[in-house]
């Protein structure tokens, strides 16, 4: 077993390299500088932020040394054949050939102080008036790009259904996609890339997908035999999965824009999700009784029986479950292997108008009639915290929840947006001069989040720092 030397080594910044030659990389540390070199091209050489992990990896072998941040002991586990590690410094070896070294000059540098976390605001008040008809357009859909650098407003705006696309944090307006035609409001959906937008329109029977950077319609999908039409991208944005009041969901080849499958068997109006990797669809609507299809095969693989009410609903992020609520007033978890009800969230008296996974499928929220916001553990269906939204007003049912399940938004009679600690149940932060805020969208990170309003214009929001008030 080779000795042991000690190091401090605190990584300072973000440097992810796969080298082509000879390479040497310094990272300017709380303790000092670290310095890397290489002369393989197989080495890969990562550097996490905030001081956590340095890590070097030879790609052949797959062996590798992780130096955590802080004072240690530098040592090679185990009897890696081929690899060695010297006394006075980290040697990577593979035979004769020297892969990497790493050194510690020791030389004290100065900690820059770290930024002061950014300050919960309003970020920005955007107008959206309808041209056509003379007053603030009516914006109940928002979303935001899978890397939450640009989000859209869509709704009731106007005869030409203009869906509008923004960057989150300038607030700028990269786009105003109208196709030309009186379809009156519009439904859209990113595309994982953040390079195209599905769309939709209340009086057309037909899909679209735009091109954002040149404003143009690249495919339009034709198919459906009534209007209603609505739409969700797949996860890999190769497929769309469509539905409309002919009563059927279709999936489409967005490469193509041919229909490939045909998913019928509901008795009523449904709409669908695809699951994390893409492979099925969960369909839910008024005829009571969610589905799991093959979409490969356009196979109805399960039928889940229970509700006695229309019902929406969602995957798991692992996929293995499906969460469903509905106005019968319950909140149910599902087993998709066997296609049975595996829980019921207890809690809800009235009807419930909706609900999600959060912090990662670890926790279920859901919002209903009886003016409750309620969070659940899913693992053990444990009621961890209900909300009372009674002083609300009327639009208290736009309560949302940000993914990683911290935080959640409400819009309040007095015209702001108030944020709530779910962990504590308490409001930390108070919005003013978003009135009549509502289609909430959280970006990924929970580090902004955006909305439309019922004719006053869009919103954007910084969100409080994760350190919030204690239960």
């Amino acid at each position: 077993m080779p000795r042991c030397s000690t190091l401090l080594v605190a990584a300072a910044a973000l440097l992810i390299v796969l080298p082509a030659s000879a390479a040497v990389y310094r990272v300017q540390t709380d303790k000092g500088e670290l310095v890397i070199s290489t002369e393989d091209p197989d080495v890969e050489v990562l550097i996490r932020h905030n001081g956590k992990v340095v890590r070097i990896i030879d790609t052949k072998t797959k062996q590798e040394i992780k130096l955590d941040a802080g004072q240690y002991e530098l040592e090679l586990k185990g009897q890696a054949e081929g690899l060695k590690l010297s006394v006075d410094k980290a040697t990577i070896r593979r035979g004769e050939t020297v892969l990497a070294t790493v050194t510690f000059n020791g030389k004290a540098v100065e900690a820059a102080a770290p930024a002061p976390p950014a300050k919960a605001e309003l970020l920005h008040a955007i107008e959206w008036q309808d041209v056509e008809q003379g007053f603030p357009a009516h914006i109940f859909q928002t979303g935001v790009s899978a890397d939450g650098k640009l989000f859209f407003g869509a709704g009731d705006a106007g005869p030409t259904a203009g869906i509008r696309v923004f960057e989150v944090v300038s607030g700028k307006e990269v786009q105003d996609l109208r196709p030309g035609e009186n379809v009156w409001y519009s439904f859209a959906a990113f595309t994982p890339d953040g390079k195209h937008l599905a769309a939709a329109y209340k009086d057309d029977k037909d899909l679209y997908l735009w091109d954002i950077a040149t404003a143009k319609i690249v495919r339009k999908l034709t198919g459906h035999t009534d209007v209603g039409v609505g739409c969700a991208v797949s996860p890999d944005g190769k497929r769309l999965l469509s539905w409309s009041d002919d009563q059927t969901l279709r999936l489409w080849d967005l490469e193509t824009g041919k229909e490939a499958r045909k998913l019928e068997g509901h008795g009523d109006r449904a709409t669908g999700v695809f699951s994390p990797d893409g492979q099925k669809v969960l369909s839910f609507g008024a005829d009571k009784t969610p589905r799991l299809w093959d979409v490969k095969t356009g196979k109805e693989l399960l039928k889940l029986q229970g509700h006695d009410e229309p019902c929406n609903g969602s995957f798991s992020p692992d996929g293995n479950q499906a969460l469903t609520f509905s106005t019968d007033g319950t909140v149910r978890l599902w087993d998709l292997e066997s296609g049975k009800e595996a829980r019921r969230f207890e809690g809800p008296t009235d009807k419930v108008r909706s609900a999600a996974f959060v912090a990662g499928g670890r926790r279920v929220v859901a919002g209903s009639d009886d003016q409750k916001f309620r969070v659940w553990e899913t693992a053990s269906g444990k009621l961890m915290r209900e909300i009372d939204l009674a002083d609300l007003g009327e639009d208290r049912w736009t309560m949302t929840a940000s993914p990683d399940g911290r935080l959640a938004l409400a819009s309040h009679a007095d015209g702001s947006v108030r944020a709530f600690d779910l962990a504590s149940g308490q409001e930390v932060h108070r919005y003013d001069g978003c009135a009549k805020a509502r289609a909430f969208t959280f970006t990924p990170d929970s580090n902004y989040a955006v909305a439309g309003s019922f004719r006053a214009g869009l919103y954007v929001f910084r969100l409080p720092a994760a350190k919030l008030v204690k239960p």
